[in-house]
């Protein structure tokens, strides 16, 4: 059995989807979930998508959610 592994920018392009497709704000633990990544691997991509400014990261309570910007639907509508 060969497994495809996704490349750098597929799994960008699923955690922009995976947040847009919530409602636009959605919980780390919600994300690491859907998008079957390691958190160590998580912290890595998501700490890309927010120095490029296509997430921002929102504290609600104890619970840290991402919000995906203008620029990260954008960034999903011109790379699909």
């Amino acid at each position: 059995m060969n497994k495809q592994r996704r490349n750098n920018e597929a799994i960008v392009k699923d955690i922009l989807k995976v947040i847009r497709d919530t409602g636009g704000s959605t919980k780390v633990s919600h994300l690491i979930r859907k998008t079957n990544l390691s958190s160590e691997l998580f912290k890595n991509y998501i700490g890309y998508l927010k120095q490029n400014q296509l997430v921002k990261e929102k504290p609600k309570g104890r619970n840290r959610y991402f919000e995906i910007t203008e620029k990260g639907c954008e960034w999903i509508s011109t790379n699909t």
